[in-house]
């Protein structure tokens, strides 16, 4: 959602409420002061904000299980300038490019607030919510923690591709928050160089977003789907599923990263990924599912019921603000040597054409595409198929 330049000192922003004598959530468009820098505080020109799927679903239904602190002004991460910044600011300058996070953490204590999704229960929570940080970005403009604001090389992003930049748009730049919650998923696993990765389900913004998390890491990944006509195919049957994943990953995988949505409670592809993990492997749940999921305790302890399996299960949630300034590293360093992406196990086309440019739907598992890049063009292509009973790649 891109927003178009206001009147001078006029603020337009968007504001939910309850509809008068009703459960129903309203927006309706206000015009405000622009607010003022306060100490720890970034007063934020939106330029473009993300709208997720789900927004009209999280803002309309107040049983939804996403607390919120109405009435508020909404919006979640957003490109934005920054037009005022306080006495304490030292590293943030008026006019910069900056990325918002939208997980607001207390700076004394366990408090939260994930903008526009969700408030904490906590009084601390509570608190943090319902004071200075109520109101989002879905506004001309918005004031912010200093902490929830980075920076972007903007000459590097926004730059001609014919002057060693990467073209994006300032709308293609909102698509950064799809890798929070991926990459923060994996640090938490603490994934390694070379280790195997299922991902699943692997389609939607967040599963193609971890595959490039994964690259990142320089993970190798298996992305499970139920759609039969790319990547790795669940069919149901658990042990079938799990054979086959052990197959295409050539032995027993080191992780499993799930962000399965709220009807896959009863998926087998659970039972199926728990079965063909090391002792010692890592999972990372990152998804909504809110039914009872279709795995217990003892699938965790002793996946295969004839060994002590020692997994660590991880619930990932709020992205820590060290990792997101990672994240922003990654993306807009201004590297200029050739980089070597190997994509494995099928792929989409990600947002982040200057990483994958084209898919591999229709090769199989096991099939790898290795692209090399320069100044963000693809320079040298190799495509390896994978043989439909093996699974082992052979060059073309």
């Amino acid at each position: 959602m891109a927003f178009s330049p206001s009147r001078q000192n006029s603020n337009r922003v968007i504001f939910l409420q309850r509809a008068e004598g009703t459960e129903n959530l309203r927006a309706k468009l206000q015009t405000r002061p622009i607010p003022k820098a306060t100490p720890g505080s970034v007063i934020v020109r939106v330029l473009a904000a993300s709208v997720r799927a789900n927004t009209s679903r999280i803002s309309r239904n107040p049983h939804r299980g996403h607390a919120l602190p109405l009435p508020f002004g909404p919006g979640h991460t957003a490109i934005c300038r920054v037009s005022g910044i306080s006495s304490d600011v030292t590293s943030l300058k008026v006019d910069q490019l900056i990325f918002i996070d939208p997980y607001i953490q207390a700076r004394d204590g366990d408090g939260f607030y994930i903008s526009a999704v969700m408030e904490g229960s906590t009084p601390e929570s509570l608190k943090l919510s319902r004071g200075d940080w109520r109101d989002g970005t879905y506004a001309d403009y918005a004031k912010l923690p200093i902490e929830n604001c980075h920076i972007l090389y903007e000459h590097r992003l926004l730059g001609d591709e014919k002057h060693g930049g990467l073209g994006y748009t300032i709308e293609e730049l909102t698509h950064l928050f799809s890798m929070l919650a991926p990459f923060g998923g994996l640090s938490d696993i603490d994934s390694k160089p070379g280790g195997i990765l299922l991902i699943a389900p692997a389609t939607g913004r967040s599963g193609s977003a971890v595959l490039l998390a994964a690259i990142i890491v320089f993970c190798h990944s298996l992305r499970l789907s139920t759609h039969k006509s790319r990547l790795f195919s669940i069919t149901g049957d658990i042990a079938k599923d799990a054979e086959t994943i052990r197959n295409a990953s050539r032995g027993l995988a080191d992780a499993f990263w799930d962000m399965s949505p709220a009807t896959a409670g009863s998926s087998t592809h659970f039972k199926s990924c728990l079965d063909a993990l090391k002792i010692g492997a890592r999972v990372s749940l990152v998804g909504g599912a809110l039914a009872e999921v279709n795995f217990s305790y003892l699938d965790i302890i002793s996946p295969k019921h004839n060994l002590i399996s020692n997994l660590t299960a991880v619930r990932s949630g709020i992205m820590a603000q060290d990792k997101t300034k990672e994240v922003v590293r990654v993306i807009d360093a201004p590297i200029s040597d050739v980089w070597a992406i190997i994509a494995a196990f099928g792929s989409e086309k990600l947002w982040f054409p200057n990483v994958i440019q084209s898919s591999l739907e229709g090769f199989g598992i096991g099939s790898i595409r290795t692209l090399t890049f320069n100044n963000g063009h693809v320079v040298h292509e190799r495509l390896e198929i994978a043989d439909p009973e093996t699974h082992t790649p052979s060059p073309t």
